[in-house]
């Protein structure tokens, strides 16, 4: 009995794989989500969207910039912060640090 249940139990599997849908044949463009799609019914002259490409480069431009001095500045930040380190490391004597009582 437990033979015939396992055969008709892989009868029943491979039906139903054949009957299923691949996730690519499944149409998901169709979901009812809370947003529909974007229409634009604006038309922009051809001057307009120079005028409006320019202030989008510009805005780009002064972006990267800004990056770049932040970089720069940190990069110098750091150099000082090691520089100072080492100087300090330098000038430490560690001979007294090391005398029993900390005497000289």
């Amino acid at each position: 009995m437990g033979t015939q249940q396992m055969i008709s139990s892989l009868k029943f599997n491979r039906q139903q794989r054949s009957e299923r849908k691949r996730l690519h044949e499944l149409d998901l463009s169709t979901t009812n989500g809370g947003y529909g799609e974007f229409e634009d019914h604006t038309q922009m002259d051809l001057l307009a969207f120079a005028e409006f490409q320019k202030e989008q480069f510009a805005k780009l431009k002064k972006k990267r910039k800004k990056k770049i001095r932040f970089a720069i500045f940190i990069c110098i930040l750091t150099l000082l912060v090691v520089m100072a380190f080492l100087m300090i490391w330098n000038q430490t004597d560690f001979e007294i640090w090391s005398a029993p009582f900390f005497t000289e």
